[in-house]
């Protein structure tokens, strides 16, 4: 039975995340922490990946509950998956509908994701070019350092995203809606811009015409 813990020994003992041993590994996709846990007991999930590096999942409340990302299902999206790193060149989501979803530094090239919803999903470092997002909804996503070099936006919904330091050059954002969007040091150039005028050459975060 896996035991939490106390952050406070932790931080006692001097220990860093990274050093952990692998007794703190949790395979159960559910774990739920002792009833009555004081405020300095936390569930701490930490996740070795095939090259034997660990990272921190989630840190649950004292009497809450923390859950393990699901697998990366490359023919039927779905909310949750943890696809950091995947090969996904060329899969057809079109109209998915896929929240609180990792998608750091996979392979999207090529892409369709026509018309779907993305809520809470993180695509840092991630390569998008040439991926058809026309008509997407993304909401609250993270794109920092995302190449999207050539890639279709036009008509999408992006709400409350960060896009700093992407590459977003010679993209199509025709029509496309921007509220609260992160821009800066968003490669610009030759993008087609929200009014379907061309971005010239040295456009950074924004579009100069």
């Amino acid at each position: 039975m896996f035991k939490p813990i106390p952050m406070a020994t932790l931080c006692l003992l001097g220990l860093s995340l990274d050093g952990l041993a692998d007794t703190l590994v949790v395979d159960s996709i559910h774990q739920q922490s002792p009833p009555g846990a004081v405020n300095s007991e936390q569930v701490l999930i930490i996740q070795n990946d095939e090259f034997g590096n660990q990272r921190t999942l989630r840190i649950g409340h004292p009497g809450g509950s923390v859950t393990r990302p699901k697998p990366c299902k490359r023919d039927e999206p779905v909310a949750g998956m943890d696809c950091t790193g995947k090969d996904l060149r060329e899969v057809r989501w079109d109209r998915a509908r896929v929240s609180g979803s990792q998608f750091d530094g996979a392979d999207l090239r090529g892409a369709s994701l026509s018309g779907a919803q993305l809520e809470n999903a993180s695509f840092n470092d991630a390569r998008l070019d040439q991926a058809d997002l026309s008509g997407t909804r993304l909401i609250n996503c993270e794109f920092n350092n995302a190449s999207l070099s050539g890639a279709r936006l036009s008509h999408a919904q992006i709400i409350n995203s960060d896009f700093m330091d992407a590459d977003l050059s010679r993209s199509d954002l025709t029509e496309s809606s921007l509220i609260n969007a992160e821009l800066m040091d968003a490669r610009l150039e030759g993008a087609t811009w929200l009014d379907g005028r061309r971005c010239r050459e040295g456009s950074v975060g924004a579009c100069r015409r």
